[in-house]
């Protein structure tokens, strides 16, 4: 009896061989995708512990232990050593760095230091100058110097320290995070943490630390979790045993990195679920195309009397031999490829598509899910199976969505939407077309509703594949334009360089010409910033964020305001009341009320358009300043700064610190009685300069005395929540000390680059003159915005030309770091993944369509012929069945995913792209029912099926 099923089923299998062999492809090819998208999972999970690590400050990527008492004597420091050695082993096999550092000292010149030392010092320092040291002993120790000052290098008197040459460590583990010494202070290092104990251990506070890098692939094999656990055990174990002893590790970049992969897993889970619904519709498909076929064999076979039992059995392993197949390729696959893999050197990378065991769940969950399908064909007996199937695929998917961590609802409800949502659409479409196709072409109506099953599953199998096509666009392109937008958001233009100084009055804002000089046809501009306070239309106030740029760097950074940068009130410059210098060769000027310990600075405006600062000598009621080699000839006098002398300064802030009030902040009230330009005087009106018993009040900021600027009410974009304040279109701004100045609303922007979500963006010189006269407190770090053909020659040359202290920001580099975010690589990753598979298994069931009716449809093609349809008429109405049935789905799909896409995804997403993806899936489709039909239906082979 078995021999008589095997021969049937190998019988049928050769008749069918292009089915069984493209049902065994599908399965195989989803299997894999189902795999690789596992994978993804876990190699996403991996990277983004390593890429949490590398955003942490050089050093804080490390597990340090370090103590905050001394350890007296040598006995007891070789015994925590022992210990932590110890337990640091259980988290990896990399080296474990002890290191020692003395607290702050200072030689007799004040030049402050840090003394350390490490055992091997030979293998952690390059050497830059001069030599190595010998190992310490009890007396005396030769160091090298880290850092610091090579023009004033320290001159230690403690401990008997004798520099000996300068180098370089490795920032990344020794002396870095809670051991390392400020930068800029020098660390003087020797050799031998013995001996340097030995010096002077209890003369002086000594931290003694051990550092070890945390191992990422022992984190990626036992698990972040996990490992969290055996660290904070450790900590527990050392609270107990050596309570001196401190853990410091990235507990927090740790635990969100462990969070950020379980949401990632949870957000495949949907992809998998994809995957899983098109194997499905495309089993339930080949079913339903070869249940004619099928019920003509077993009712053929029926009389010659095979029995039931014989039919049944065959008609199962017909039915499961494809999907084993295909499964013994996956498992294949998965034994063969991570080897190959290994061999070419990608361990890291692709072969963590075969780790862990969970990734067969979801495979069984399949299988048992295809032998409960499989079962509802078969007679009463087999309803056992359905039962026992239903329950074995509900265990193991209950088990797969625990080791997935996916508890949200969503992840069960949205895959059954996705599934029903384009079929059922699809079926309420295709009904309607076959109505109108009715009153239209009789032979299409007829091959619609004969084959009225294998049209719907067509167009449901492409509806499925372009939404989900839709989906990854969608995904691909916001993705793409959140990067952009992250990057502009930083960084506006191409470069963003910051001084890196908080400045207290705008008139510290030097010219950009320097900058815009360094590449040719480069741009420069200079960027204040402050916050103030909008007065609303009720008593309460909102904090908004005050930007003033140039007009051209306003359109710039936002093309869309490149109109209203252009407006004459948006551009007006205040007028300058300075005094202009001509050939004056010296300033004098005399003073009353202002005590000596206040110094006085001029401020001039240079022909380049830069300001600069010069400070007058003389302690005394009378200042000069002599011009030559400090101010270019030229130049305008534009503001006297009163400013606490730095001797004066450091004195009261010390007394401070030490509790002492004695030493008062300086208020009275000052003049400027006379200016001479060499013998000459210039007579300031004091009703424009303000020079003129002004109230003097020094807490470290300076006191500028300048003539006011016919400003009038600027000209702002802002924000709709900021414009919604304004009370008949014009903007209250308060300052501190009830200052305050009015802005006309002239635009409305829902955002402005680096500007935050409150703000008010007005013309530069506009804000220095409102700033000059209206105190709004403190001035974030100037930026300068550069705009230039070739960025990466301008960072070069920024360096080249001593401009390497700033702040320095490029947007592609800050754009390629935020692409490379593995959360967002592996989401494209995967949904490319699902949308191959989805293409192979959408193009299998259209390329498969025109043979199967030429093989099947004799019966329809008759009965048309005998109402006279001609060959060629027979061969366009499956044609235009199939583009019936193609471009329904595929438009069906495409808004169903345009739609899903924009209002869950990215409302981003070029209209021009979806379109593009339409037409081009549409062209391949009617390429294919072209191609095919010419094949399939030719008149000689129309003429021959119907006779």
């Amino acid at each position: 009896m078995r021999s008589q099923v095997w021969l049937l089923v190998s019988a049928r299998f050769r008749k069918n061989l292009f089915r069984a062999l493209s049902t065994s492809g599908v399965v195989a090819l989803s299997f894999v995708s189902l795999l690789a998208i596992q994978g993804i999972s876990h190699a996403t999970g991996n990277a983004l512990v390593s890429y949490s690590l590398s955003k942490l400050p050089a050093g804080q990527e490390n597990i340090t232990i370090n103590s905050s008492q001394v350890i007296a004597s040598p006995s007891d420091y070789q015994a925590a050593d022992q210990y932590v050695r110890g337990k640091l082993k259980t988290l990896s096999d990399n080296p474990v760095q002890s290191e020692i550092i003395y607290r702050e000292l200072s030689d007799p010149h004040n030049v402050h230091y840090y003394f350390g030392a490490i055992d091997n010092l030979s293998k952690s320092v390059q050497l830059v100058s001069g030599r190595l040291p010998e190992p310490c002993s009890a007396t005396e120790c030769e160091v090298i110097q880290i850092g610091g000052s090579a023009t004033v290098p320290p001159r230690p008197s403690a401990f008997g320290l004798t520099i000996v040459g300068r180098g370089v460590v490795n920032r990344d583990l020794l002396f870095s995070g809670t051991l390392g010494p400020p930068v800029g202070t020098a660390l003087l290092l020797g050799d031998g943490i013995a001996g340097a104990t030995e010096l002077s251990r209890s003369s002086f506070s000594a931290t003694d630390g051990w550092v070890q890098k945390i191992d990422v692939k022992r984190i990626n094999s036992i698990g972040t979790d996990n490992f969290i656990a055996k660290v904070i055990a450790i900590e527990d174990h050392l609270s107990i045993d050596f309570p001196s002893l401190v853990v410091t590790w990235p507990q927090d970049a740790l635990s969100n990195s462990s969070d950020q992969a379980v949401a990632f897993s949870g957000k495949l889970t949907l992809l998998k679920f994809a995957v899983v619904t098109l194997l499905l519709a495309f089993l339930a498909l080949i079913a339903l195309r070869h249940r004619r076929d099928h019920l003509q064999f077993r009712t053929s076979l029926s009389r010659i009397g095979i029995p039931k039992s014989v039919l049944a059995r065959e008609l199962a392993l017909e039915s499961l031999l494809p999907i084993g197949i295909g499964t013994i390729l996956v498992v294949l696959v998965s034994l063969i490829l991570p080897r190959i893999l290994g061999a070419f050197g990608f361990d890291a990378g692709l072969s963590d598509i075969y780790v862990g065991w969970p990734r067969y769940l979801l495979l069984i969950v399949v299988g048992e899910a295809l032998v409960f399908g499989l079962s509802l064909l078969l007679d009463r007996p087999w309803r056992r199976i359905q039962i026992i199937s239903f329950a074995v695929a509900a265990l193991f998917f209950g088990l797969y969505l625990q080791q997935n961590h996916v508890t949200d609802s969503r992840y069960l409800t949205i895959p059954f939407i996705y599934a029903i949502g384009p079929v059922v659409i699809c079926y309420g479409a295709l009904r309607l077309l076959v109505s109108v196709w009715r009153s239209r072409r009789r032979e299409v109506f007829v091959v619609l509703k004969e084959f009225f099953g294998l049209w719907q599953g067509i167009a449901s199998m492409v509806a499925l594949t372009s939404l989900l096509a839709m989906l990854t666009l969608g995904y691909s392109s916001g993705l793409s334009q959140q990067v952009m937008t992250q990057a502009q958001n930083l960084v506006p233009l191409d470069i963003s360089l910051s001084t890196g100084s908080n400045l207290a009055r705008p008139l510290d804002l030097a010219g950009a010409s320097d900058y815009a000089s360094l590449v040719p046809n480069s741009s420069a501009f200079p960027i204040l910033r402050t916050g103030t306070s909008v007065r609303g239309k009720s008593t309460v106030s909102d904090t908004v964020a005050l930007v003033g740029l140039p007009p051209q760097a306003l359109a710039l950074a936002a093309p869309d305001l490149k109109g209203f940068a252009s407006n004459g009130a948006f551009k007006a410059t205040p007028a300058q009341n300075g005094i202009e210098l001509g050939n004056t060769q010296s300033i004098s000027v005399s003073l009353s009320g202002i005590p000596p310990v206040i110094d006085l600075l001029g401020w001039f405006q240079t022909p380049k358009g830069t300001h600069l600062s010069a400070t007058f000598t003389g302690d005394s009621s009378v200042r000069t300043l002599a011009l030559a080699g400090q101010v270019p000839a030229g130049s305008t006098l534009i503001a006297f700064e009163f400013q606490e002398s730095s001797n004066e300064l450091s004195r009261r802030l010390h007394a401070i610190g030490e509790g002492n009030l004695s030493v008062p902040e300086i208020k009275g009230t000052g003049s400027i009685v006379k200016v001479l330009f060499d013998k000459n005087e210039v007579v300031l009106p004091a009703n424009l300069w303000g020079s003129q018993n002004f109230a003097i009040a020094f807490d470290g900021q300076g006191l500028y005395i300048q003539p006011k600027s016919n400003v009038g009410i600027p000209s702002v974009v802002t924000d709709p929540v900021t414009a919604a304040s304004a009370v008949n279109g014009i903007l209250t701004l308060l300052g501190s000390q009830n200052t305050y100045f009015q802005a006309r609303v002239g635009q409305v922007s829902q955002s402005f680059p680096s500007a935050g979500d409150r703000f008010v963006v007005m013309n530069l010189s506009q804000l220095q003159a409102i700033l000059g006269q209206s105190d709004l407190g403190s001035i974030d770090p100037i930026e300068v915005w550069i705009k230039t053909p070739n960025p990466q020659e301008y960072l070069q040359k920024l360096e080249s030309r001593g401009f390497g202290a700033l702040t320095i920001q490029n947007r592609s580099a800050l754009e390629k770091e935020f692409r490379n975010n593995p959360s967002d690589v592996g989401t494209i990753a995967a949904y490319r993944v699902s949308l191959i598979t989805a293409l192979f298994v959408a193009l299998l069931v259209v390329l498969s369509a025109l043979p199967l009716l030429y093989r099947e449809g004799r019966r329809a093609f008759f009965y048309l012929e005998s109402v006279g349809a001609t060959p060629k008429q027979l061969r366009d109405s499956m044609r235009k069945s199939l583009r019936t049935a193609t471009l329904s789905g595929l438009f069906i799909g495409a808004v169903l995913g345009i739609g899903v896409g924009r209002a869950f995804i990215s409302s981003s997403v070029p209209l021009v792209n979806e379109a593009l993806l339409f037409i081009v899936a549409g062209l391949i489709f009617e390429a294919a029912g072209r191609v095919l039909s010419r094949t399939f239906f030719t008149e000689s082979q129309m003429e021959g099926s119907s006779s």
